[in-house]
């Protein structure tokens, strides 16, 4: 795989005067080796033209390429979500119709990658919008939203044949972020039906189907915010107006009370972002200055490269999914 990701190569000078190259090197090979066996998706889920369909690109960690993909949703649908699950793209809920009077559905549509097509799938239970999914157990899950202007705090599940109600969340969340590790969802920050921020979280054990508030401060929710499990550890990715800032949380640390204060720099003037995390490294897809951007995180060295940027530009609000390739190319 051709990357442009700038890592630097430490060295030692041996006694003799020859170079050694050290294990930072083989580590970033071995990365490489790792993350060429898969594909970024990329979907645009606010585009609010009205002529313009949802722009779809696909990333090749191995070409370091981006390409459009050229079947479309139909209809153009806005403010879905989006996940990877059983070698497909999952896109879940929406609105359809004009900025004036928009609908949630509950439609689920999938791409198929290795057939380069748009499948129907069995439709939610609940219409909403400005939801997340998640994938645990080689389970599909849907978590809150909107159902036109009414939050939702209901979970369905998808495990092969029929949507199915879980238990629901304590908070109705929307515009919010989950991240999926030590066999939970974790719900974090939310709109509220009062258009202000809820500052906590909880997750959801299918061994219990229960879910477990949190009540520590952490980042809030909106449009700008999104988190990545990364290195046994959720980080959350805080944008817009408010101070830029990634914080993190360790689940596995039953001391920890809180998140952290910032530990690394947000780029500036970066906006309509999503992020997804892979063998350890954790990838964003947004936009700066009107153009498209793309730049890796590596959460051990806090340090941000920036990556071949997708096609086009003004985007409205980016998704983001990773897939393993299941076909050459």
């Amino acid at each position: 795989m051709a990357s442009s990701c700038a890592f630097t190569r430490k060295r030692q000078v041996t006694s003799s005067g020859s170079m050694k190259v050290s294990a930072a090197s083989s580590s970033k090979s071995s990365r490489k080796s790792i993350e060429s066996a898969y594909s970024m998706y990329m979907l645009d889920s606010l585009n609010i033209s009205q002529e313009q369909e949802n722009s779809f690109q696909v990333y090749s960690f191995r070409n370091d390429e981006w390409h459009a993909v050229t079947e479309k949703m139909n209809p153009r649908r806005y403010n879905f979500a989006v996940a990877s699950y059983r070698d497909r793209i999952w896109v879940v809920g929406g609105e359809i119709g004009p900025i004036s009077h928009r609908q949630s559905v509950n439609a689920v549509v999938v791409f198929n990658p290795r057939s380069g097509i748009w499948e129907d799938c069995l439709s939610m239970i609940y219409r909403r919008h400005s939801l997340c999914a998640a994938v645990l157990r080689n389970y599909l899950y849907a978590v809150g939203g909107l159902c036109d202007d009414t939050a939702l705090n209901y979970v369905e599940v998808w495990r092969g044949q029929i949507w199915e109600t879980c238990h629901s969340m304590h908070f109705a969340r929307y515009r919010f972020a989950v991240g999926v590790g030590f066999n939970r969802i974790y719900a974090v920050g939310s709109m509220t039906p009062e258009h202000t921020r809820l500052s906590n979280f909880e997750y959801y054990s299918p061994y219990l189907d229960c879910w477990e508030k949190r009540e520590i401060r952490c980042a809030r929710g909106g449009n700008e915010f999104a988190i990545a499990v990364a290195n046994e550890k959720l980080y959350a990715f805080v944008g817009g107006r408010r101070p830029r800032q990634i914080t993190v949380f360790n689940p596995r640390n039953p001391s920890m009370i809180a998140w952290t204060r910032p530990i690394a720099p947000f780029p500036e003037h970066i906006h309509s972002y999503d992020v997804a995390a892979l063998n350890g490294m954790v990838y964003l897809v947004g936009q700066k200055h009107r153009e498209s951007y793309f730049a890796s995180f590596h959460p051990d060295t806090m340090e941000w490269t920036t990556l071949t940027k997708p096609l086009g530009q003004d985007f409205g609000l980016v998704k983001i999914a990773i897939i393993r390739n299941t076909f050459e190319g």
